[in-house]
């Protein structure tokens, strides 16, 4: 370990002993009287300028580890953007390859059912001939037999399947199709409405509340409890360090 390096370890040291017993000294003291208010201030002050001796002691680690963190991922996003896009060509291809399996499937189930259709309307209709026969010979009983088997007549359907893996497996994974959901909000206000009315869920929604106090502060309101919010004003306080030497 080089010189450097062991002063820069014993000044982080050093900072955060320093920072510590400023807990210590803040549990300990009590504010009763205008001149122990006076002596909390200018702890406040001293608890601010740590804070600001703790940044810049980081300052400069902090934006080298940013540089090289931004560089590796900005080497990362570019390299990513290969595979990505070609897994996007060919994702947007199994998708067109898949809905035409689909329609393909769905119009040879319509024939099926109209065969399937056919072929129940046929052995009913074989079964109402065969009633009127009985019919005409006298035979109630057998005439009603027919009947009743004719509307008893049931062709079970047969189900097509699209001709495509759900999923597809090979010696790198495996790739697996599911349904998804694309959701756009189109009108903010519907969406309150409806959350309103009980049809949609709250927690669909996230209030912004920085922008609630910009607006507050823009309208000079201070205290409000209306449309789900309440807004109290309250003291916090705000230190300014004086400059550190060189």
């Amino acid at each position: 370990m080089d010189n450097t390096t062991t002063q820069t370890t014993r000044l982080e040291v050093q900072l955060k002993e320093s920072a510590t017993r400023l807990i210590q000294q803040a549990e300990q003291m009590e504010i009763s009287t205008q001149e122990a208010a006076q002596e909390a201030s200018a702890f406040f002050i001293r608890c601010a300028s740590m804070l600001k001796r703790i940044k810049e002691y980081w300052k400069d680690t902090r934006e080298n580890a940013h540089k090289t963190w931004k560089g590796i991922c900005d080497k990362e996003a570019a390299m990513s953007k290969i595979p990505a896009e070609a897994r996007k060509i060919i994702e947007n291809k199994l998708r067109d390859y898949r809905d035409e399996q689909r329609r393909i499937a769905e119009k040879e189930q319509r024939k099926a059912e109209e065969a399937r259709q056919r072929e129940e309307d046929k052995r009913k209709a074989a079964e109402m001939k065969k009633a009127e026969r009985a019919m005409d010979k006298g035979d109630l009983e057998k005439a009603e037999e027919h009947m009743h088997a004719a509307e008893d007549t049931f062709v079970p359907p047969s189900y097509i399947q699209p001709n495509i893996d759900k999923t597809a497996r090979t010696a790198d994974g495996a790739l697996t199709g599911v349904k998804d959901l694309s959701i756009e909000v189109v009108s903010l206000r519907e969406v309150a409405q409806g959350i309103v009315d009980g049809k949609l869920p709250d927690h669909i929604i996230e209030v912004r509340l920085g922008a609630v106090k910009t607006w507050a502060k823009g309208n000079g309101i201070k205290s409000l409890r209306a449309h789900g919010l309440l807004i109290q004003e309250f003291e916090r306080f705000s230190a300014r360090a004086a400059k550190t030497a060189e």
